[in-house]
């Protein structure tokens, strides 16, 4: 498993904890243009602890649920246990899978730890003839520009000789890279659109929330402290312990051609 995306695994009950769901327009998508309903057979890649896993459940499909983390895969389990789910614990390049047996294939804010080649090829091969796969992230940012608490978090990360980083995968935000990686797979119907939403936070969820990504993880253990006691003091003392911040999904579907 990649250094950093090993990060997650450190901390299943914070990551539940700390990262919100997808906005339902995400899974409207998923059921209108993916073919997600009841009795479908989904490949999930790289669920975490479940906040599209939860989602897809709901909505009657069957999941097969392939997670590199093995505390992340427990948490699942634990929390999740539903009888139409399944849980593999490994590599998403290294599962066995079995060809042409899903429906969908899905990954949230998780394919850009996988080896995009190797990724496209294996979804390909997985999927039935007609079967779809959707791509999406929560990036936690905004596109537009810094908002004001980004702005005020510059000293802290100059301090630690970094910058805020874009969170939810380099890239994903970069359609033609993602329209260009379906199409070289052979997939056909090539859709990419975003999804803009806005979110309450108070000091305690916003210092959760930091403390899911693989850049804070994977600093030191006082200096991942330092750093997460300076996000909650700039949010208690320049926003007075209450922020609304916007952020956008892109999600990315592509078809297996029938023929």
């Amino acid at each position: 498993m990649d250094e950093w995306a090993g990060t997650f695994d450190r901390d299943p009950a914070g990551y539940a904890q700390g990262r919100p769901g997808y906005p339902p327009e995400v899974f409207e998508v998923l059921e209108t243009r993916c073919g997600l309903a009841p009795g479908i057979d989904v490949l999930e890649i790289g669920p975490g602890t479940g906040q599209a896993t939860r989602e897809l459940l709901a909505r009657g499909a069957r999941v097969h649920a392939v997670e590199p983390g093995r505390r992340l895969a427990a948490e699942l389990q634990r929390t999740l246990g539903a009888e139409a789910l399944t849980v593999s614990v490994s590599r998403f390049e290294d599962v066995a899978l079995e060809a042409a047996s899903a429906d969908l294939v899905v990954a949230a804010t998780s394919f850009h730890w996988i080896d995009r080649e190797r990724g496209t090829t294996k979804v390909v091969s997985t999927l039935r003839p007609g079967g779809w796969i959707a791509l999406w992230w929560n990036v936690f940012y905004d596109p537009a520009g810094p908002d004001a608490f980004s702005r005020a978090l510059e000293p802290l990360y100059a301090e630690l000789g970094d910058r805020e980083s874009p969170h939810g995968g380099a890239g994903a935000l970069d359609e033609d890279v993602w329209r260009a990686l379906l199409g070289s797979a052979g997939l056909e119907k090539i859709s990419g659109q975003r999804f803009t939403w806005s979110a309450e936070h108070s000091t305690d969820d916003v210092v959760a929330l930091y403390a899911t990504f693989s850049g804070t993880r994977a600093r030191p253990d006082e200096e991942r402290a330092r750093f997460l006691d300076g996000v909650r003091r700039t949010a208690d003392q320049q926003f007075g312990g209450h922020l609304r911040r916007r952020y956008v999904t892109p999600l990315y579907t592509a078809r297996k051609p029938i023929a």
